[in-house]
């Protein structure tokens, strides 16, 4: 059927860049969203996810924009073809002032493989142009049991890894749709528990997240929203190479810079940061370069 889900293999390579979310909630985990590793110990996801997470397991406390991760959530990566496994804990949490995206990080806290690789998505920073092929991915259902308490590996995490397909019908460079971020729109169907996963373009770079869609006749053309990634790149992260915290802050376009993340396109971005103010800008250099047709030259920020 047109526009359907496809079942994607817990084997598949996706499952070692793309990794679903739980945390901790009373006896029990609550699982929703995914995650992508974009740098060693980094990774993204969408914020409306991760601030659902904090709320349910910190008693409605708001979270904020620069917050250490002081609650159990937990990220499950898939090696070797479904037989390594790696548990991720997020320590830090960075949420984008401009878009629905926060940048996670990660410590390595249980794994059965000797090795845990440093694999990452590559990205493409600017959208895809209107018509364009777009895959998105995420794990649309997930259950967690802890058999053992004091072995974090023997946590059974059953999922349903989804992969969609589809083309870029609209972008939007300033708001649409009640998002108040730059989004394009895609028939590629997305559902719950996907959001904050990959959405890639035909050359398998990273171009967004799954962020919103709405609810459409089974048989419908779905109408589904992806957070662009160049406005996120204007957050301000204070990790170093090495995951130390605590660092001087700086914009994350800058691990694309000191090639801790594999990122094109970065070069048609200026990020000018206010220290004393706390303002952040983040905008192409000028139409006249940009690859992408429709899409803005300069937009203004919150």
């Amino acid at each position: 059927m047109a526009f359907s889900f496809l079942s994607t293999s817990e084997t598949s390579p996706i499952t070692q860049l793309a990794l679903p979310l739980a945390s901790k909630a009373g006896a029990g985990y609550y699982a929703s969203g995914t995650a992508c590793l974009v740098s060693p110990g980094i990774a993204i996801a969408a914020s409306h996810v991760v601030e659902d997470h904090w709320e349910r397991c910190c008693e409605g406390r708001p979270l904020q924009r620069d917050a250490l991760g002081n609650f159990s959530l937990l990220a499950l990566q898939t090696l070797d073809a479904g037989r390594g496994r790696v548990l991720w804990e997020t320590t830090r949490v960075w949420l984008s002032p401009i878009t629905d995206v926060a940048f996670l990080g990660l410590r390595h806290l249980a794994s059965n493989v000797e090795t845990v690789p440093s694999v990452c998505f590559r990205l493409d920073l600017l959208p895809p142009p209107v018509g364009a092929r777009v895959t998105a991915f995420g794990y649309r259902k997930s259950e967690i049991r802890l058999p053992d308490p004091n072995d974090p590996l023997s946590i059974e995490w059953h999922d349903e890894p989804t992969t969609s397909v589809g083309f870029v019908q609209e972008i939007y460079t300033h708001d649409g749709a009640g998002l108040q971020f730059p989004t394009f729109r895609t028939n590629a169907r997305q559902g719950g528990g996907m959001s904050g996963g990959p959405v890639v373009n035909q050359l398998g770079r990273l171009c967004g997240v799954v962020c919103r869609g709405f609810q459409v006749e089974p048989d419908a053309e779905p109408i589904e929203y992806v957070a662009t990634l160049w406005p996120a790149m204007s957050t301000l992260l204070d990790v170093g190479p090495n995951g130390e915290l605590g660092v001087p802050k700086y914009p994350a376009i800058e691990l694309a810079r000191t090639h801790r993340m594999a990122a094109i396109h970065e070069e048609f971005l200026t990020v000018t940061v206010d220290q004393v103010a706390g303002r952040m800008e983040t905008a192409f250099r000028g139409p006249s370069v940009c690859p992408c047709p429709g899409v803005a030259s300069e937009t203004p920020k919150a």
